[in-house]
This record gives structure tokens, sequence and C-alpha cells, in this order.
């Protein structure tokens, strides 16, 4: 669900940056980028013809947890979808760009924390942990240090989906 990009100023900060070229906005990251892109949040959420829509079939739709704010691009979409979303991210320089341009829903509960250590206060249908950007940054250990941390705040259906692996914990 793409983003109006008159919604999205240009922004040169200490954690991210924001380019907009020929029509084309960009969120950048150090050498990462999201382009503002309307597959984006489909294929992060299994809205799509791909291997990530295997992880969300029989998993109910009241609630999701996303790990990662990013351009906000997945909450969006999320909002559609879920009943209620939760979102958490440590990069308070982030949260403060995204919510004074109004990119996300009112209803989207955006939480200034880190993903390794933050304590659910309700168990989640889903639990998106969007917080690499290959799936060689992702450690085994690092697997399960968050799944010790999440597996309690899932529902009996639920599953904590890691896209850039394309599993599930």
């Amino acid at each position: 669900m793409k983003i109006e990009a008159i919604n999205l100023p240009e922004y040169q900060g200490e954690n991210f940056s924001v380019t907009k070229s020929q029509g084309k906005v960009t969120m950048y990251f150090g050498d990462n980028y999201i382009d503002n892109e309307d597959y984006y949040a489909e294929y992060m959420l299994g809205k799509c013809e791909c291997p990530l829509s295997e992880l969300f079939e029989g998993v109910g739709t009241e609630s999701i947890l996303i790990c990662g704010l990013g351009m906000g691009l997945v909450p969006r979409l999320a909002d559609i979808l879920y009943n209620k979303v939760d979102v958490i991210d440590y990069d308070q320089e982030l949260i403060d760009y995204i919510s004074s341009n109004n990119i996300l829903p009112s209803d989207v509960n955006v939480i200034c924390a880190d993903a390794y250590t933050y304590t659910p206060a309700q168990k989640y249908d889903i639990i998106l942990l969007d917080l690499w950007w290959d799936a060689n940054d992702i450690s085994d250990e690092q697997k399960a240090m968050l799944k010790s941390n999440y597996n309690n705040y899932l529902k009996d259906d639920g599953k904590i989906v890691l896209p850039v692996t394309f599993n599930s914990l």
C-alpha cells in the first residue's frame, strides 16, 4: 500500500534519509533502502503469490505485532488486514518522522522499544520480525533469543514470521 509522495517529505537525519527523484520516494538506512512501492507490504504480509503466503495460512487476523517500522508500508496494510496493529522500533527519530507526517492510521500503535528486550502486553496472531535486510544478517542465536522472547505471546494458532528467511519460528 503505497504512501502518497506528498506525505513523505525529503529528510536527512542521523539514522536515515528520505529522497525524492522523478516521482519516486526512497528511504535510506545507510546502504540499505526501501522504495515506496505497493508490492513491498503485500509481499511482507504474504498477500501475494509467493513463498511467504504459506506462512500466514490458518492464522487469525485479530492482531499483529510488527517488529521494525521502516517507511510504514507494512503497518499501513496490516491496519486493513488486522483488527489490532502494534509496531515496535528502537529508532525514535524514525518514529517521530512517521508520526509527524501522519503516515500511519491513528489506530496503529507505535512503541519505541528494542525487539530483543520488548515484553508484549498481550498475545498476537502474528509477530512479524522485519528487522533484517538479508537472510545472512540473522544468526541462529538471534532467532533463538527472539523465539524465547515472543513464544509465550502467541495465540494458539499464532506464528512468529521472519519474512527475510521465508520461515516461521
